[in-house]
């Protein structure tokens, strides 16, 4: 009796978990993050093509750690591909900064193998776990951004890249594109965190005089 006299007066509210604010980083926090990217590790310029696919293309991890060779079309400096999670095809303009590194990449460090995939272990292997978080998430830490609550892995620099999008005044299905969403509606959700945009749209509230 008493459990359910609570939960009339304190009922449950239920939320949709695309309601919530996506963790997002400016130009200056994103580059402070590619600035601190361990250069000390065994393969610094395989880290940094796929960091840089994750913030300038808005790739989903598991498509970085699985991507092929056949997916890259040098011709027409796009990667184009399957989406491993919606299964939908996206294909996105690579710029130019990206498509230079990746030829360093394969020419100079990529393992001599015949795998089809783009990134691999120094044995060779093909990935099997996001090492990609690590390495944002550590990039991250080492920078001087400071995070708050905010999530810090490559996911963040998808929504990143989305509000940066917006700001310049990308058409939203255009985004879509880009992030290779089902629909318009799950991009809608970066409008929430446009502030500069919604600031700028906001009335002025007017005074209050007490006659």
């Amino acid at each position: 009796m008493t459990d359910t006299y609570g939960r009339k007066i304190f009922p449950v509210i239920h939320s949709n978990k695309r309601d919530r604010i996506p963790s997002f980083y400016n130009d200056v926090e994103i580059q402070q993050m590619l600035l601190s990217l361990e250069s000390r590790s065994t393969n610094p310029l395989k880290r940094k093509c796929m960091v840089l696919i994750a913030t300038l293309m808005g790739l989903r991890v598991s498509d970085i750690l699985n991507l092929k060779l056949s997916e890259i079309k040098w011709d027409k400096n796009l990667i184009e591909l399957p989406q491993r999670k919606t299964g939908n095809t996206v294909s996105v303009p690579m710029p130019e900064n990206i498509k230079l590194l990746l030829i360093d990449y394969l020419k100079n460090k990529r393992p001599k193998t015949e795998s089809e995939h783009v990134f691999l272990k120094e044995t060779g292997e093909e990935y099997t776990s996001n090492i990609l978080y690590n390495i944002v998430s550590k990039a991250f830490k080492k920078s001087n951004v400071e995070i708050g609550f905010r999530k810090h892995g490559p996911h963040a620099l998808r929504h990143s890249l989305a509000t940066r999008l917006l700001k310049d005044n990308t058409p939203i299905h255009v985004i879509t594109g880009i992030l290779g969403h089902k629909n318009m509606n799950s991009t809608k959700q970066y409008l929430s965190i446009n502030i500069g945009e919604l600031r700028a749209l906001s009335l002025e509230v007017p005074e209050y005089e007490n006659n």
